[in-house]
């Protein structure tokens, strides 16, 4: 008879049937009420198998939304889609659209700028018209942590996927993002055309 230790097994290798997750029951915290719905144990499980953090994972049958939610937790990004209008009703009830608009920039120092007296006359118009002309670049991260910004959505001079202006960014976004419970942290950064860099963070309440 061969010994085997307990603290020398290297453990039963994981096999085709996975019985160690169960299945969404009627307390479940989880439970949309979706006819298909997978536990998110078990997404979390596919998905940290198949993939690594900013991979981008498709869920064409999305149903109950429940791939989506489990990858953007996980740091992924997601595509999802389905034809039937449950599905998107259902999934629309998990997400929060979020609109953020930018109404002002102030420019630091401005006299600390290398500029002939012609360019700083102009740089000074362009402040009191249209500040906003300043930006190069700004970007959106609507779950910050506090300490390490991941843009989920950005915008910059030379883009024309968000409007038709190559010359000056948007001025407002929408983003979709799972909801979540307490207070969202939203972190906005912007980084002007002399490569300043400018961050504000807003809290808001979950509804």
């Amino acid at each position: 008879m061969q010994k085997k230790y307990l603290d020398e097994s290297k453990g039963v290798q994981l096999g085709t049937w996975w019985d160690d997750i169960s299945m969404i029951r009627g307390w479940s915290g989880e439970k949309l009420g979706y006819t298909t719905q997978k536990p998110e144990a078990l997404l979390e499980r596919i998905i940290k198998a198949s993939s690594n953090e900013n991979s981008i994972v498709a869920d064409f049958f999305m149903g109950s939304g429940t791939t989506g939610a489990v990858a953007e937790r996980l740091g992924r990004r997601w595509i999802m889609s389905d034809i039937g209008k449950p599905a998107i009703t259902n999934y629309s009830s998990d997400i929060d659209e979020i609109s953020i608009e930018l109404d002002n920039y102030v420019l630091l120092s401005p006299d600390a700028l290398p500029l002939d007296t012609e360019n700083r006359e102009k740089l000074q118009g362009v402040m009191a018209r249209e500040p906003l002309a300043l930006i190069e670049y700004w970007s959106v991260d609507p779950d910050y942590d506090g300490e390490t910004f991941r843009s989920k959505w950005q915008d910059y001079r030379g883009n024309t996927e968000n409007d038709d202006d190559p010359f000056r960014v948007v001025k407002e976004t929408r983003i979709l993002a799972p909801k979540v419970k307490g207070k969202r942290k939203i972190c906005v950064k912007a980084v002007d055309v002399f490569g300043f860099e400018s961050v504000v963070v807003e809290v808001l309440d979950a509804e």
